[in-house]
């Protein structure tokens, strides 16, 4: 019998936790200037990717870049594609079981219509993305962002 309970422990104490055995994704550090110009808004900044496999993972996990958009705080999407540069990363990136990676991206000559700015400004807006985890879609969104509007 006491065999049998160690199994079943043994078994079930990894089921619990997604993250243990799955691609687990993160947004920091997020962060947005809109600059008014004369020919519409220009819009820098950035923020960073993290990218997670769990320890229990069944295998490698082949990360490709999807998309990302900005929403801003009427939950209209002002900017869809964002252009964005992953510096000195180039995807795929492979992470192992147990593996992690931070990769910072900033803006990339974002320039939006000047209407834009009363959809960014003051904020709250979010930067939605996705990746690809093995060719299948993985959303993640940052936490609201307070621009900087000059």
């Amino acid at each position: 019998m006491f065999t049998l309970a160690l199994v079943c422990s043994a078994v079930f104490s990894g089921c619990g936790d997604k993250s243990e055995v799955s691609l687990e994704l993160g947004m920091q550090n997020s962060n947005l200037t809109v600059t008014d110009g004369a020919l519409g808004e220009t819009l820098t900044g950035g923020f960073d990717l993290s990218l997670a496999l769990g320890k229990l993972a069944s295998g490698a996990s082949t990360v490709s870049l999807g998309s990302f958009s900005l929403r801003g705080a009427d939950a209209m999407t002002a900017v869809d594609p964002l252009p964005v540069d992953a510096g000195s990363t180039t995807f795929p990136v492979t992470l192992s079981p147990g593996d992690s990676k931070i990769v910072n991206f900033t803006l990339v000559n974002v320039f939006a219509p000047a209407a834009s700015r009363a959809a960014l400004c003051p904020g709250p807006d979010q930067i939605l993305g996705a990746v690809l985890d093995n060719g299948k879609s993985v959303s993640v969104t940052s936490n609201p962002i307070t621009p900087t509007c000059n």
